[in-house]
């Protein structure tokens, strides 16, 4: 293993920058408020008010949140 990294919103891509920091793409879960504005999306059975949005965080080698 050369690198790993352990987040349980991590979603399906990431890219390796030549600084040797990682773009990952993340769910973040938007506010209510920002929910009750967004029209369509679908709601989940155990929490209708929840809404997941994308994030991109750049992450160092050490695994801390650089941006």
């Amino acid at each position: 293993m050369v690198w790993e990294y352990r987040n349980p919103f991590v979603h399906h891509d990431f890219e390796r920058l030549p600084n040797g920091n990682t773009l990952v793409l993340l769910f973040e879960n938007l506010s209510p408020d920002l929910t009750s504005r967004i029209r369509g999306g679908m709601t989940g059975d155990s929490d209708p008010e929840c809404m997941f949005g994308d994030q991109v965080q750049e992450i160092a080698p050490d695994g801390s949140v650089v941006y």
